[in-house]
């Protein structure tokens, strides 16, 4: 009875990491009209691999899995592809694109031995791989934990606050909620990426981001503030200015931190931005919630910004310079 009460509220806490929809074409009226249907839906969650089409639900326990392989990689110029990923600031994208130094193939799930669930035709499934090992790692962490602590003493841990993992990227590191959804691989152009940590459900406003962009117009710490708040008072509905500095330390880089308010879908949102500068790119950590949350949520997101830290093992090219943002 207790492993069964405790699968359940295993269950309860999963939460989804990533998802990929394959739609067709499906002519109706007399074939003059299309709709798209969903005929295949891959997704990652903090406890299982799963791969639904038709009516039928193959699903492999992350615990279970052997390993994870690719197959059929080949560099991507120009492809057609179908992506999803939900949540408040990301919607469907469907079509075509143009990657530079991207790559496309299938990830292969291995379970008992067996090939088990395949999927097709993933863009850039290096990084969808390292996002499955990487939840792995947490869950045999989190197990490591519940084995050696007593029932007591996992129940005080807990009181004090939620468990924390490190979560690994190319250019830095942060600690993040072991419960935390992570939205990676997300570009906004060629010089930026992001990734977001968002707190469970995934409709929920409450979130750190961290934003990476090659700093091409070799901007400094004076001009990056003030591009900031031009930027800020122009874009952010009802900005409400809370507070600022120039001399935050962000992983021993001088910061520019900005507190500000201002509307997201008719609620008001209080901001914390953090901006640096560490060549060849500019950081920004961003944290996000309801404004009045904002002070009983602030010590999980300063734990989070306390632990950045730069990675200065990046692979590079031959003028030292960091090949991707990812």
């Amino acid at each position: 009875m207790p492993q069964e009460q405790t699968r359940k509220r295993e269950r309860q806490n999963e939460v989804t990491l990533w998802v990929n929809e394959i739609t067709e074409n499906v002519w109706f009226a007399l074939h003059t009209k299309y709709t798209r249907i969903v005929v295949q839906i891959q997704q990652i969650t903090s406890l299982n691999i799963i791969l639904r089409e038709h009516k039928s639900t193959i699903k492999i326990p992350l615990s279970e899995l052997d390993d994870v392989i690719i197959e059929n990689e080949q560099s991507l110029g120009r492809s057609t592809h179908a992506r999803f990923s939900r949540g408040r600031y990301f919607t469907p994208n469907y079509g075509s694109g143009d990657y530079n130094h991207k790559s496309v193939g299938d990830l292969v799930f291995l379970h008992h031995g067996e090939r088990k669930i395949a999927f097709h035709n993933l863009v850039d499934p290096r990084s969808i791989r390292d996002l499955v090992n990487s939840e792995r790692k947490n869950l045999q962490l989190i197990h490591n934990l519940k084995s050696n602590r007593s029932v007591a003493s996992t129940t005080k841990m807990s009181a004090l606050g939620p468990v924390f993992l490190i979560y690994n990227h190319r250019s830095f590191k942060i600690d993040r909620p072991s419960n935390w959804i992570i939205i990676t691989n997300r570009k906004v152009s060629k010089e930026k990426s992001f990734v977001v940590f968002k707190k469970p459900p995934l409709d929920s406003i409450e979130a750190v981001s961290v934003d990476i962009e090659q700093n091409n117009r070799k901007i400094t710490m004076e001009d990056l503030a003030k591009l900031d708040q031009r930027l800020l008072k122009r874009d952010v509905l009802n900005f409400q200015l809370v507070e600022k500095t120039n001399t935050f330390d962000l992983a021993g880089m001088t910061a520019f931190k900005i507190v500000y308010d201002g509307i997201i879908h008719n609620r008001l949102v209080r901001h914390m931005r953090i901006s640096t500068i560490k060549k060849p790119n500019l950081y920004r950590l961003v944290f996000i919630c309801e404004e009045e949350k904002f002070l009983e949520r602030l010590p999980t997101a300063t734990r989070m910004v306390d632990s950045f830290n730069f990675v200065t093992d990046a692979p590079k090219n031959d003028r030292g310079e960091i090949n991707s943002l990812e």
